[in-house]
C-alpha cells in the first residue's frame, strides 16, 4: 500500500488469460517470461490462493496501478511497498503464515505492464481477517453493541461472525458457499430451461441493480423471482446454523450485500436491525486501516 490522495481504491477485474505471447488489446504484465492478460473471464474457485500464480500477479496489477495514482513511478529504481492482504475468519489460522509467504517470496519484484518496466521491493507483508476487517474503520457501530452479527457476502461464500461488545466469537464463524457466484448459476439455468436464452453475469448484476432495459420483462422478472428465493434461502441456512437475525444488529458486508440489499430489506420481519456497508472495497480499506494502526499509532 502506498500513500496516495484517495477517496477510493483502485478497482479492476480479477481475471487472468496467461499466454506464451503479447495478447492484442487489453492491460497485459510480462512476468518471468508469461505474459498475463486481464478478462472479465471469472477463474475456479481456489480456497488456497497460493496454489498458482494468479493471485501474485494480479497483486502485481495493483501495485503498477498504486505506483501510477501516487506518482511514484521511477523505471530504474526499486519503489518500497507494505502489502496488507485479507484471509477469511474460517480459515485463517490455516492460511495466515501460507499467504504471508506466498506474497513475500520475492523480495524484489522486477515486472512490465503494457511494456513498462516496473521494480518493487515487498518490505513487508501483513495479513488480517476478512470481514473483520471491514468492520474496523467503522468500529463505533459495533464495539457497544452487546450482540451484532457480520454477514460478509463475496464471490463463493457468505462468510458470517457473530460479535459481542465488538469481540469476534470465532466459534460462531463459518463460511457458507452462498455466494453470488451460486446465484448467477441458479438464474442462468432457470432462465436457460425456461426461456432457451443464455444469460452472463454482467447482464444478472444490471437487473440487480435496477437496470431491465437489456433483457425482456418477463426475464428480468424471473431474475429477480430466482434472486428473492436464493436471498430466503441464505437466511433460512443462517437460521439453520443457529444465526437469529431477530436480536442485535446485523452488518451486511462485501460486494455481495450491495448487490441483494434490496432482497434483504424485503425481509424485515427476519432482521432485526440491518446495517449495510456500501463500499466494495471495504475490506481492503480495513486492512489498509489495521495496517497503518500497527505501524504508525
Amino acid at each position: 500500500l502506498l500513500p496516495r490522495e484517495k477517496d477510493k481504491l483502485l478497482l479492476f477485474t480479477a481475471g487472468l488469460l496467461a499466454s506464451e505471447y503479447a495478447a492484442y488489446g487489453g492491460e497485459t504484465i510480462k512476468f518471468a517470461g508469461q505474459y498475463y492478460t486481464l478478462t472479465d473471464r471469472r477463474g475456479g474457485y481456489r480456497r488456497d490462493k497460493t496454489e498458482d500464480e494468479d493471485y501474485y500477479v494480479l497483486t502485481l496489477f495493483a501495485l503498477a496501478y498504486e505506483i501510477e495514482a501516487c506518482g511514484a513511478y521511477e523505471p530504474d529504481a526499486y519503489i518500497e511497498a507494505d502489502l496488507a492482504v485479507g484471509v477469511p475468519p474460517t480459515d485463517y489460522g490455516m492460511l495466515a503464515e501460507r499467504y504471508k509467504a506466498y506474497f513475500a517470496k520475492n523480495e524484489y519484484v522486477d515486472f512490465e505492464k503494457d511494456g513498462k518496466p516496473y521494480h518493487v521491493w515487498i518490505r513487508s507483508v501483513s495479513v488480517y481477517v476478512q470481514g473483520w476487517a471491514a468492520l474496523m474503520p467503522r468500529f463505533a457501530a459495533v464495539k457497544d453493541e452487546g450482540k451484532a452479527t457480520l454477514i460478509d457476502i463475496g464471490g463463493y461464500t457468505a462468510i458470517y461472525m457473530v460479535l459481542h461488545n465488538g469481540q469476534p466469537d470465532f466459534a460462531a464463524c463459518e463460511a457458507l458457499d452462498n455466494g453470488m457466484l451460486f446465484l448467477y448459476r441458479r438464474v442462468i439455468n432457470k432462465v436457460k430451461n425456461a426461456c432457451d436464452t443464455i444469460l452472463d453475469e454482467q447482464t444478472i448484476d444490471s437487473v440487480l441493480r435496477g437496470d431491465r432495459s437489456g433483457l425482456p420483462w418477463e426475464i428480468a422478472d424471473m431474475v429477480e423471482k430466482e434472486t428473492a428465493r436464493f436471498v430466503a434461502d441464505l437466511l433460512n441456512r443462517l437460521r439453520e446454523n443457529g444465526v437469529d437475525l431477530k436480536t442485535g444488529l446485523t452488518c451486511f458486508a462485501g460486494g455481495g450485500a450491495i448487490l441483494l440489499q434490496k432482497y434483504i430489506e424485503a425481509h424485515g420481519d427476519k432482521i432485526f436491525r440491518p446495517y449495510f456497508i456500501g463500499d466494495i472495497s471495504a475490506n481492503v480499506q480495513g486492512y489498509e486501516y489495521l495496517f497503518q494502526i500497527e505501524n504508525e499509532g
